[in-house]
C-alpha cells in the first residue's frame, strides 16, 4: 500500500520513515470506512482532481495506493 507510494518518492532518512508511517496511518483509517464512505471518498478525489487538472493522475491513483482498488 504505502510502499507503493514510498517507492516513487525522493525522500531518504528519517523523512521517507515518517512519510510511510503516515501512508500506513492513512490506509489504515480508510480500510476501516463502510463502502458508502470510500464511495463519498472517491467522489472527493474525483471533485479534487477536476478542481486540479494537473495532479489529477496522482489524484486518481491515491485508492489503488492506499489499498481501496477494487473495493465500493
Amino acid at each position: 500500500m504505502a510502499v507503493r507510494l514510498a517507492a516513487r518518492s525522493r525522500w531518504t532518512g528519517s523523512a521517507a520513515v515518517a512519510g510511510m508511517t503516515t501512508l500506513e496511518e492513512i490506509a489504515y483509517l480508510l480500510s476501516q470506512m463502510n463502502s458508502d464512505e470510500r464511495q463519498e471518498f472517491r467522489q472527493v478525489l474525483k471533485r479534487i482532481a477536476a478542481a486540479e487538472p494537473e495532479r489529477a493522475d496522482f489524484i486518481h491513483s491515491l485508492p489503488a495506493a492506499l489499498g481501496l482498488d477494487g473495493e465500493p
